[in-house]
């Protein structure tokens, strides 16, 4: 499986990686019966938005089967989603000048993998289920 993730920030962000270090994590999704599913990637790879700074564009890869409930997620899944729980992002300013970053708004979240007929499918998640307060950034240390 893999995903676009699209996130709006309140500043621009600068330099990725040596200025403004951002890593995507965990993901906490409540399926429309009520059952949740937590996952993660094993990888990614980021950049800032060409035409606007603050928005950072993730390419997530391959989902971690080790991590909670990675083994049982599909696209089945993604495409019964009644909410995200968390989108959990980890942060650290690495200018030393403890410049605070906070989500203006989740863009884009788009899941894509084979279904159950072997088909190639495109999930985007409506906008609606995921908003700013199921965000978490978490400043590493």
């Amino acid at each position: 499986m893999r995903a676009t993730l699209d996130i709006k920030f309140n500043r621009p962000l600068e330099e990725l990686g040596s200025k403004d270090y951002i890593s995507p994590g965990s993901y906490t999704i409540v399926l429309k019966d009520g059952t949740k599913k937590r996952f993660d990637f094993e990888s990614s790879s980021a950049g800032r938005d060409i035409d606007d700074p603050s928005i950072y564009e993730a390419d997530l890869k391959g989902i971690d089967e080790t991590y909670e409930d990675g083994d049982s997620l599909t696209i089945e899944d993604i495409k019964n989603i009644d909410h995200f729980e968390e989108i959990f992002i980890g942060y650290s300013d690495e200018t030393g000048e403890n410049r605070p970053l906070d989500v203006a708004e989740v863009l884009y979240f788009c899941f894509s993998d084979f279904d159950e007929n072997d088909n190639y499918v495109c999930v985007e998640v409506p906008k609606e289920k995921m908003n700013v307060d199921c965000v978490y950034i978490d400043p590493f240390i």
